[in-house]
C-alpha cells in the first residue's frame, strides 16, 4: 500500500505494527505508527488524502479486525522541519478506531 510501511524497534527488528506516512507539497503527514495491520494504516492514508481533496491511493476495505492498537500515535504534520499536531488527527483516528494519545 502507498504510504504504509512496517515499524521497527530502533534495532531493525519488526515490531509487528504498521505506520502511515506520506509527503505532499513539502509537507510530511504522520498518521500513526502503531496500526495492527497494513490495511488500517492504508485506510488512514486514504482518509487524509480525502481530507486534502485528493483521490485515495489505496484500494482497501476497512474491517473491524484492522483497527489500530490502543495507544497508537496520533497524527502529526511536519512542515519546514517542524512537526506539529493536526486537528484532523482525531477525525482520522476515529475513522480507523483509535482515540489516540
Amino acid at each position: 500500500y502507498k504510504g504504509v510501511d512496517a515499524t521497527s524497534d530502533g534495532h531493525g527488528a519488526w515490531t509487528g505494527r504498521w505506520r502511515g506516512q506520506f509527503q505532499r507539497d513539502g509537507t510530511t503527514y504522520y498518521l500513526g505508527r502503531n496500526f495492527e495491520s497494513e490495511q488500517a494504516a492504508a485506510e488512514a492514508v486514504n482518509t487524509k488524502f480525502r481530507e486534502l481533496g485528493l483521490d485515495p491511493p489505496n484500494n482497501v476495505a476497512l474491517l473491524a479486525s484492522t483497527a489500530p492498537a490502543a495507544g497508537s500515535a496520533g497524527l502529526a504534520v511536519k512542515t519546514g522541519g517542524e512537526t506539529v499536531g493536526d486537528a484532523a488527527g482525531d477525525a482520522i483516528a476515529a475513522a480507523v478506531g483509535d482515540a489516540g494519545p
